[in-house]
């Protein structure tokens, strides 16, 4: 029996967020991948939600990536909780 059942979608939407806010410069979709390990598939689809809900910006290019728009201590956990899982 688990406390409460999070979904990868959702693993993946708190832990870039975590990894973008601690960023010092912008940092791509390859390079959380190869941090956190996940799928880059599903790591930019979850990435595409952040972005369209005005959690992250993105700059496409060889140098770009995401940054955060808001401060990080403006979202929490349930946001993005009730965001991925709906």
């Amino acid at each position: 029996s688990t406390f409460i059942n999070i979904s990868e979608a959702t693993t993946i939407a708190v832990h870039s967020l975590a990894l973008i806010a601690n960023s010092k410069q912008i940092i791509n979709a390859n390079k959380i991948a190869r941090i956190t390990k996940f799928s880059q598939n599903h790591l930019s689809k979850v990435l595409q939600i952040l972005v369209k809900h005005n959690y992250l910006s993105s700059l496409r290019g060889p140098t770009g990536g995401f940054t955060l728009i808001r401060q990080p201590n403006e979202i929490s956990l349930y946001e993005i909780f009730k965001l991925i899982e709906g």
